[in-house]
């Protein structure tokens, strides 16, 4: 579980004495500087959903304007049209959050570790409901290796 790109690791130390020099921010104040990555991070992952939702959008409507079921071209169901709404309207709100939590973070406010929370875990959730039409729209297909939909419900379930 987790994301495949972060190396976490533990790492441990006992009576290590840090030059004053060496020491960041104020003493007593490291584990706020820590969690204070944490928010960066889970914006970064908000960011990285937003871009992989709108491939999958891309990718479904490109293969709703070629193929055919029933001498009709998919994306002229309205269940497919219904699904392809939900996901633009998904990724709208997705990229929305973000753009504000990431103008917090520009503007230099203190803490924002709630709008960072609610960005990764809105984004990733919604990430998951974009993939998951996605597949939908791709049929039989959408499962496929070939397919990018497969490789990003694997990438989803793992994060």
């Amino acid at each position: 579980m987790g994301l495949r790109g972060s190396s976490t690791t533990e790492l441990g130390f006992q009576n290590v004495k840090v030059p004053a020099e060496n020491v960041l921010g104020k003493k007593g104040e490291g584990l706020r500087l820590a969690l204070t990555v944490l928010d960066t991070g889970r914006l970064s992952l908000g960011a990285c959903c937003v871009g992989a939702a709108k491939m999958m959008l891309a990718g479904a409507v490109g293969h709703a304007k070629e193929r055919q079921q029933f001498d009709t071209y998919l994306k002229d169901f309205e269940l497919i049209q219904e699904k392809l709404a939900d996901m633009a309207a998904t990724i709208f709100a997705m990229e929305s959050v973000t753009y504000l939590t990431a103008g917090l973070a520009d503007r230099g406010v203190a803490d924002f570790a709630i709008e960072s929370a609610i960005t990764k875990t809105f984004c990733s959730e919604g990430l998951w409901k974009v993939v998951n039409h996605a597949v939908q729209v791709n049929g039989g297909t959408g499962s496929s290796p070939s397919i990018r939909t497969s490789d990003s419900c694997a990438t989803v379930a793992s994060t």
